[in-house]
């Protein structure tokens, strides 16, 4: 469990611009909880969770300035860790707030994915057991969140709409095998044990991209939404267990990276 001693190695120029990238992205969407507090607090005396996320730009200002492709790999990490800290210490201080501030946690939902983005590409290249595990339960933890994401909406927009059962029923499956495979992780089972989990989860978004085909863009455009995101979570955790076959992607041409994150 060493770090790579060749810096060039430690951020690739490739990993090097998905990261700025993924940090930009992560920037953006928590300028906007800061602006849905500046607007919750209107009126109110309480201004600690305006102090933390306050805190957290500043956080994000210094880690951004940071990266350089000559930065070694401890210290990116040290510098995250830190970063993060910040960033669950004002989403400790969102959730308090209760369901009822819909907008704010939907907010701080989206932020918690756009941490994971940056968790996911500061991490490529790094093959060492631990992070690879990190990496792996992180992204299911993801994945899991956006299949629960996708199933509440596909009720709502496809509950209503005559012959729908076999997507909502693909969409509970897909949601109920991602939730078996973060519990799976959670309890401790080795990397190589999930593969059967992950299996099951296959199974399952295969059946949900053969009956997202039939749904249009114009109508149901954020439920296609969430399933890209979904198909560029499995995608990554596809090659993360070193699954072979190739990997089933929605028939629409699969956006990069780059174009995931700036999106999505």
């Amino acid at each position: 469990h060493s770090f790579p001693t060749r810096r060039s190695s430690d951020l690739e120029q490739k990993n090097f611009v998905r990261t700025q990238e993924a940090v930009k992205h992560l920037i953006g969407q928590a300028e906007t909880l800061h602006e849905d507090v500046l607007e919750y607090l209107h009126d109110r005396k309480e201004v600690i969770l305006y102090r933390q996320s306050e805190a957290v730009l500043v956080q994000l200002a210094k880690f951004e300035a940071s990266l350089k492709p000559e930065l070694e790999r401890k210290r990116l990490y040290e510098n995250f860790d830190q970063v993060e800290r910040k960033l669950n210490e004002m989403l400790k201080g969102v959730r308090a707030l209760g369901p009822g501030e819909k907008v704010l946690q939907r907010q701080a939902v989206r932020l918690e994915v756009a941490i994971e983005d940056v968790y996911f590409n500061i991490s490529l290249g790094d093959i060492s057991p631990d992070r690879t595990r990190n990496v792996i339960e992180r992204q299911i933890r993801t994945l899991d969140v956006a299949a629960k994401d996708l199933n509440r909406t596909a009720k709502y927009a496809l509950g209503v709409v005559p012959g729908r059962a076999v997507a909502l029923d693909a969409i509970s499956n897909l949601a109920e095998a991602s939730g078996k495979c973060r519990k799976s992780l959670a309890s401790g089972a080795k990397i190589d044990d999930l593969r059967g989990d992950f299996s099951a989860l296959s199974n399952a978004w295969l059946k949900v991209i053969d009956q997202m085909e039939a749904l249009s863009s114009q109508d149901e455009y954020y439920l296609l939404r969430s399933a890209s995101r979904i198909d560029l979570l499995y995608g990554r955790l596809h090659q993360l267990l070193g699954l072979k076959g190739k990997c089933p992607h929605r028939s629409e041409e699969h956006t990069s990276e780059l174009q995931s994150l700036r999106h999505l």
